[in-house]
């Protein structure tokens, strides 16, 4: 309602208010003497607000422009006094000032170029496409930035952010017709403002970008004086600080006329354009709607852990791999009627917890949980992102709070200290080898950390921890073996992963041993509890090898009756108790005993006389035991084999019991009465008469059969 340019002054006294511009009262207000104007010092002076009357008017409209010379006297100042000192900054010592109580002489914040209209909504574009903030500084560059941590397309924050000499794709912008901006990492997402107001102090945010035309709230007008300019609202785009990770969002786009003398563009940076942070708050008195609300301030995020929060700085700690990290968030609102919330953005990974300490509001605490596991998917570093809102009051008029106000944000970075990695194909802890003498085993142990950064090695460790070693002798441990990776300069060696291999030839005097061999994994030239994987220890058996008589062969101590003329036949069959190939059996016909009709055993090596014993096979593991019996070898034999081995680990025995009876005979083909009766100078006749089988007929003799 001011003319552009033109000097406006509002004079309070007593009983009335009046309005001049250029020094001439064009308007005046009456109140009761009785009310008069009364203050909390606890509360804030709200300078540059609209109060409305009634209330159920628009709460949210600020002044916006520039005040000068705001002054709080204890008399009433004369229609004469204020064309002299609207232009003039008092001199506290003067005398004209000894009725002054409150002086704002807007002298410290002057509205220049740099701190009004370019300081917070000019926006540069560059050649790679981003938009850097005019205010922040030359060797630090702020760029519009999408809010980085965040991976989703829809409703993602806009913030500012440091961009230097190669902004990364989420601080470079493309412009399409009509209008759209959209971000390079999500080409597919554009800036946007919410379609329906009120729009002052709204954030803006990028979101899937509308193409069927009716998406006037993604279209903005870069303009000639570097502003970026809604199309749909006519507000701009406004920076609310120039630290990392301050808002962005929307105001009326200013186009100041810097005048001759100092003055104040209120409060821009905070969202209230037009609104002054003062110290005290004023109403009138008796006025049972008040006359204004307190001047809300954003909350903050004052400390995570022991550790103040810095805006723009990460607070750093570390962590370990299954240990739970618990960290207090604390946030506070200077109105401390407000209330305080406190978010998680992003958090670490989905498991994470974050949760109220206690029931108080304000200050409200949060702790923060996560136990990083390999289980679960996070990056490293990886971080956890807060940002607080207050629940608004207003002591005055409690259905007219101010709009939620939100915090910067404020971020954890966690370094998780990862322990290097065993992997496939390194055999598990307890893993039991069997292993034959003459065979070889070889396993390799192969290490890795999930920073490829990282270098790695595998190391044998130079004593079982239950179990002897094996022989340095029969062991053999291969060097580092690096990991081929292709890379724009060829393939190169990396040593992450890394592997090893150990093997072991087993000999003969290793059999009936069990060894021992443990390993782990490290991180090269670092140290601590997290530099080295877990030590693991595997078992090598090499079992003793024994020959073996196989079922089939006559069982030790068996007792055989055979006659004269008729034989003992037997297999013998022979093996091993493993599969070892460089073990070999052998059996011999070790010895046998003849007893005299005495009782008296006479040894002899090798097999009887008339023996045999033969081999049946080609493998030379079968053979076969034949022994005809003639007269004369009538009595008790034993006949022993002995096998045994080409190491000569072990010896085993086994004999057979062969009983040859006298007064018998086994017919042969061929035999009569007469032939056999014969050695023993007797007739045929007689034998004939002792052996009724032959069913009166001499000639009747049958081979096999017994007489």
């Amino acid at each position: 309602i001011f003319s552009k340019g033109s000097c406006t002054n509002q004079v309070c006294t007593a009983s009335t208010m009046s309005l001049y511009v250029d020094s001439i009262r064009v308007a005046s207000a009456s109140f009761q003497t009785s009310d008069g104007i009364s203050f909390w010092p606890s509360n804030d002076l709200l300078i540059g607000k609209h109060i409305p009357v009634p209330s159920n008017l628009n709460s949210e409209q600020y002044f916006s422009g520039l005040l000068d010379e705001m002054r709080f006297w204890s008399r009433a100042v004369s229609a004469a006094e204020i064309p002299i000192l609207q232009y003039s900054t008092i001199d506290l010592t003067s005398s004209v000032a000894s009725s002054l109580q409150a002086y704002w002489n807007f002298n410290e914040a002057a509205c220049t170029e740099e701190l009004c209209r370019a300081g917070n909504q000019l926006w540069r574009p560059t050649n790679d496409g981003s938009y850097v903030l005019n205010s922040s500084p030359s060797n630090s560059p702020q760029c519009l930035a999408v809010f980085s941590y965040v991976n989703a397309t829809a409703a993602i924050p806009v913030e500012i952010n440091s961009c230097g000499n190669s902004p990364p794709d989420n601080m470079r912008w493309s412009k399409s017709e009509p209008g759209q901006l959209r971000p390079a990492s999500r080409f597919q997402a554009c800036l946007t403002i919410d379609p329906v107001g009120p729009w002052d102090g709204m954030n803006i945010y990028i979101a899937d970008c509308i193409e069927n035309g009716e998406n006037t709230n993604q279209l903005w007008e870069v303009t000639d004086t570097q502003q970026i300019r809604s199309k749909l609202t006519g507000t701009c785009l406004t920076a609310g600080d120039t630290a990392i990770g301050s808002s962005v969002y929307v105001i009326d786009c200013y186009d100041f006329q810097i005048g001759s003398v100092p003055f104040i563009a209120l409060d821009v940076m905070n969202r209230h354009h037009g609104s002054f942070k003062g110290t005290a708050k004023f109403s009138i008195a008796g006025d049972s709607l008040g006359c204004c609300a307190p001047i809300d301030t954003a909350p903050e995020v004052i400390s995570i852990g022991a550790d103040a929060v810095v805006p723009g700085q990460d607070i750093v700690i570390a962590g370990s791999i299954g240990k739970t990290l618990t960290i207090e968030v604390l946030a506070r609102d200077k109105n401390v009627n407000d209330g305080v919330t406190i978010m998680m953005l992003v958090p670490p990974s989905a498991d994470a917890l974050f949760v109220p300490f206690d029931s108080a509001l304000n200050p409200r605490l949060y702790t923060f949980s996560w136990k990083p596991l390999l289980s679960t998917n996070w990056t490293n570093p990886t971080y956890a992102v807060f940002q607080a809102f207050d629940t608004p009051t207003n002591e005055y008029n409690a259905s007219d709070p101010a709009d939620r106000a939100f915090s910067l944000r404020a971020s954890l970075r966690i370094e998780i200290r990862i322990p290097p990695l065993l992997v496939s194909p390194t055999p598990l802890d307890g893993t039991v080898f069997t292993v034959n003498f003459g065979s070889q085993l070889s396993f390799t142990v192969t290490v890795e950390t999930r920073d490829p950064t990282e270098t790695v090695r595998v190391d044998f460790v130079e004593a079982g921890q239950s179990w002897l070693l094996p022989p340095p002798s029969n062991v053999i441990v291969g060097p580092q073996v690096p990991t081929q990776t292709p890379t724009v300069n060829g393939v190169v060696d990396r040593y992450n992963p890394t592997s090893r291999t150990w093997s072991f030839a087993a000999e003969a005097s290793d059999s009936g041993k069990t060894y021992e061999v443990c390993f782990y994994g490290s991180k090269v030239n670092v140290l601590g509890t997290d530099s080295r994987t877990e030590i693991r220890c595997v078992r090598i058996v090499i079992p003793m090898p024994r020959p073996v008589f196989l079922a089939g062969t006559t069982a030790n101590n068996t007792n055989l009756t055979s006659l004269v003329g008729c034989g003992t036949y037997f297999d013998v069959l022979i093996g091993q108790n493993d599969t070892s190939t460089a073990y070999t059996v052998y059996v011999k016909p070790s010895h046998h005993v003849r007893f005299l009709f005495n009782g008296t055993g006479l040894l002899y090596d090798g097999l009887p006389p008339g023996a045999t014993f033969e081999q049946t096979d080609l493998a030379g593991f079968s053979f076969n035991f034949s022994w005809t019996h003639e007269m004369g070898e009538e009595g008790q034999w034993i006949v022993c084999f002995e096998l045994s081995d080409n190491v000569n680990i072990s010896r085993v025995s086994r004999c057979v019991y062969i009983n040859v009876p006298r007064c018998k005979r086994c017919i042969r083909a061929g035999d009569t009465l007469d032939k056999l009766v014969k050695p023993y100078g007797s007739s045929w006749i007689e034998l004939y008469a002792v052996n009724p089988a032959l069913n009166g007929s001499p000639d009747n003799l049958q081979p096999g059969s017994v007489l």
